[in-house]
């Protein structure tokens, strides 16, 4: 048998045990992928919810193997090598969705592996001790289940020190498909509620909001959106099939206990509408506070947080169920494309717009009159949606609040783009929007939350123009420590942005 593996080769196992209503989203995220597995298999470890019937009328191209009732690993996996016939076999845990384009980087991870039999791939919301792992078909059948799981127990502590995500993407446009796989992750449907906790007082709520649209837009749904300043409950206890997304460009933290008292109250009135919260951050505060919201997430049958830097993540699975939180990056970033093509194609003069004050810095983040001030409002408000129309934005425009939001951004680029000398800052949404914008901007990451981001997203940051700095010294020192922590030689991880993992990895200070 071939040591090298192409996607073609590797089959993938789902175990599965009552969970057909999780098992639709791990089997079209594996249909959708850019190289699909030639096998899919359905371990149904003795299922009483029809799992099997539904298999054979909605999925007629999924196997699926009979296995006992809570079965060990070791069963599990001599049951799936009795029924593969590729290379490669990979497990997923259901409800568990991989990124369009993550075989494909497995399977050249596997080509690159001609001395490994295990391949561990850090996941952000699987678990089990299968979830992550995929294995050489033939060394299984050379050496055994309970040998190979030996390499696993070995290697797992490795791999989940450091993984923050299954992928961080090492460039801008491409970690936006963290924000893409969370949206498609939601329950079908074609609407979707946005709720802007900040979007009435500050530009990064506006433009947070704003972004989460245009990604909700590219994937066929239609959005509305409100602030808390226009908020009705009627707006949240809609339509059952309708997911409301809150967001806001803060940290979940004592200061901000008033928005999260707001956050709890939706997320109860919400009913069953699946709900979404993303915030900036998860911070540890208040034992009172923080059982509050998990209580309120927890009791909601379908609520996951969403955050912005791996701590927060780690955190975050600390303290509520895995599987209710994952990593994307700051929804504003999703206008990355649109800014970078009206630059491309010309389509806006800045100072058409007004050259704004200098120095748009942080101050202009400061509130919405800030960021408006030199700047030509009349005009953005009547060139805002023809550009949408030429940029393709009509679709996630829905509303006046997002239309407005759209004339901020407009208003920010021209403030920002002819910026004549680098802008150097503690603020991470000033820094992004700035180089989003055109700008040279540098990020001061001395604060925590900001250095946590800052670790996070390393190689996308300089991909879209931030230069990181203040914390180069650290972020050397944890790498350092971390990379002592190796695992065996038989077991290797999938994890591209190898470095800036561990050195999260190493972090301590949740």
């Amino acid at each position: 048998m071939s040591t090298t593996a192409t996607a073609a080769t590797i089959a993938v196992a789902v175990p599965a045990r009552n969970a057909r209503a999780e098992l639709w989203r791990s089997l079209a995220a594996l249909t959708a992928q850019s190289l699909p597995p030639r096998q899919i298999l359905v371990l149904d470890q003795a299922s009483a919810d029809g799992t099997a019937d539904w298999l054979r009328l909605h999925w007629p191209g999924v196997e699926l193997e009979r296995v006992g009732r809570a079965p060990a690993a070791t069963e599990l996996l001599q049951a799936a090598l009795g029924r593969v016939s590729c290379h490669v076999l990979a497990f997923l845990t259901p409800g568990e969705g991989w990124p369009e384009g993550h075989l494909a980087r497995l399977a050249a991870r596997w080509a690159e592996a001609h001395d490994t039999d295990l391949v561990l791939t850090p996941m952000d919301r699987a678990e089990g001790p299968l979830a992550g792992v995929s294995v050489r078909v033939e060394a299984l059948a050379r050496r055994g289940a309970a040998d190979l799981l030996g390499d696993v127990r070995c290697g797992r502590g490795a791999a989940a020190a450091a993984a923050h995500t299954e992928e961080a993407p090492a460039d801008g446009a491409a970690w936006l498909s963290l924000l893409r796989d969370a949206l498609r992750a939601l329950p079908p449907g074609k609407s979707v509620q946005l709720v802007g906790l900040q979007a009435a007082s500050r530009p990064a709520g506006l433009l947070d909001l704003l972004g989460l649209a245009v990604i909700a837009a590219e994937e066929g749904r239609w959005p509305t959106a409100t602030t808390l300043a226009e908020l009705s409950w009627a707006d949240v206890e809609g339509p059952p099939d309708v997911p409301v997304l809150v967001t806001t460009p803060a940290a979940l933290d004592l200061a901000r206990a008033a928005e999260q008292l707001c956050v709890e109250e939706i997320v109860r009135r919400a009913s069953d509408r699946p709900v979404r919260l993303a915030a900036r951050a998860f911070v540890p505060s208040t034992p009172r506070l923080t059982s509050r919201l998990i209580d309120a997430l927890g009791e909601h049958p379908d609520a996951e947080l969403w955050v912005n830097d791996a701590v927060s993540w780690r955190y975050g699975r600390s303290v509520l169920e895995p599987a209710r939180v994952r990593l994307v990056p700051p929804p504003l970033l999703a206008l990355l494309p649109a800014l970078r093509t009206l630059d491309a194609r010309a389509l806006l003069a800045p100072e058409l717009l007004g050259a704004g004050r200098e120095p748009a810095g942080a101050e202009r983040f400061a509130d919405l009159d800030a960021w408006t001030e030199g700047c030509d409002l009349p005009t953005a408000r009547r060139v805002a949606l023809p550009l949408a129309r030429v940029l393709g934005l009509d679709r996630a425009l829905r509303g006046a609040v997002l239309h407005e939001a759209w004339v901020m951004a407009l208003i920010g680029w021209a403030a920002f783009h002819d910026r004549a000398t680098a802008l150097a800052t503690g603020e991470a949404d000033v820094a992004l929007f700035a180089a989003m914008a055109g700008a040279r901007a540098t990020l001061d990451a001395r604060m925590p939350k900001t250095a946590d981001l800052a670790e996070t997203w390393t190689r996308a940051l300089d991909a879209i123009g931030v230069r990181v700095g203040a914390s180069g010294e650290a972020s050397s020192t944890k790498k350092k420590t971390c990379d002592t922590r190796s695992p065996p030689s038989q077991v290797q991880m999938l994890s591209p942005q190898r470095d800036g993992a561990c050195r999260m990895g190493a972090r301590e200070d949740v």
